[in-house]
């Protein structure tokens, strides 16, 4: 049976993936497991986190994403990410334009984020219709968390909004379906690219004492990410709707489109299980260094529960596919 575009289903996982960690070591603390996007190994007394990720879902900004995307994993652990690894596939018939654009930006973001780049591999490679990278990251930390330390009974709060990648690359990637959006709106999105970290947030949210367990909501947007984390703390949650803000122009774009916002690419936001007593310091922390963080609800027993802006609870089942594939699927590319 041929799979769907997009991350695979949790059965495929389970099936295939999962099991096969090659040799054991004991050095190896944190391994593959659902909801989980870090590997740790101890190392003389630390903790080194690694993370990989592919940039696939667009041709705009890759070399940014890139970096941005493994290092907000790195991140999530409580560990500062600092060194680089990559690779890069371009289409055939690329040019030194595209190779340059692409490397530009990571060079960019890796300087922001003070990470040091040390080496990869780059191609040409046949039949891509886009530029692909895929980004490792590495960081090292004295003590850690993953998304499956949630507690029953945390507090789940979010840094800034929900689908802030989404919004970027389909306003970048689908300029030509999007005339009931005026020239600015798509501006405004795709400059939404310049708030895919969250770094600082998860570095200054773990550096209060307060967190249990952090995650990086990409694929499958804020209603992924919090699931993602309930599975791999085996637990439920409940989160509602109303509180989870969205900028104007990500909501007109999702009506433009018939898309849902908290399900669409969330890099930018930081999900957060804080624990209950110590919510409070955690909110105030961020907010005194200007992120903006709301609660959207709280890890519980049993049951996956989003209450909607009518009252209703609904259930949230898996897959959640992210928005943005149900639109490659629908739309070419120009």
């Amino acid at each position: 049976m041929k799979m769907e575009l997009g991350k695979l289903p949790l059965d495929l996982l389970e099936r295939y993936v999962l099991g096969r960690r090659g040799a054991k070591s004991e050095k190896v603390l944190i391994g593959p497991k659902l909801g989980v996007d870090v590997g740790i190994v101890e190392v003389d007394g630390r903790y080194m986190v690694s993370s990989t990720d592919p940039i696939t879902g667009t041709p705009e900004r890759i070399g940014w994403l890139s970096i941005h995307i493994v290092a907000n994993d790195v991140a999530t652990s409580g560990a500062e990410p600092k060194y680089i690894l990559s690779t890069i596939l371009l289409p055939e018939g690329a040019d030194e334009d595209m190779l340059n654009a692409i490397l530009e930006d990571m060079d960019r973001a890796a300087r922001e984020l003070n990470i040091s780049i040390l080496g990869g591999h780059t191609e040409v490679t046949p039949k891509l219709d886009r530029p692909i990278v895929i980004a490792t990251c590495i960081g090292f930390a004295d003590s850690f968390v993953t998304s499956a330390n949630a507690r029953d009974g945390d507090v789940i709060l979010m840094t800034k909004r929900a689908g802030i990648e989404g919004t970027a690359v389909i306003a970048s990637t689908y300029r030509h379906i999007l005339e009931k959006m005026g020239f600015k709106e798509i501006e405004e999105a795709e400059r939404l690219f310049n708030e895919i970290s969250v770094v600082r947030d998860a570095l200054l949210a773990y550096s209060t004492g307060g967190v249990n367990a952090m995650h990086d909501p990409t694929e499958g947007g804020i209603l992924g990410g919090v699931y993602e984390m309930s599975l791999a703390s085996e637990l439920g949650f409940v989160i509602y709707e109303d509180r989870i803000p969205v900028y104007g122009v990500t909501r007109k774009l999702c009506s433009v489109l018939n898309i849902n916002p908290l399900k669409l690419l969330g890099s930018g936001s930081l999900l957060i299980s804080a624990k209950p007593e110590m919510a409070d310091k955690v909110i105030q922390a961020l907010k005194n260094h200007g992120i903006e963080v709301a609660e959207i609800g709280r890890f519980t027993k049993k049951d996956r529960v989003v209450v909607d802006k009518r009252g209703r609870k609904l259930k949230v089942e898996p897959p959640i596919k992210d928005e943005l594939w149900r639109i490659e699927e629908i739309i070419p590319l120009p």
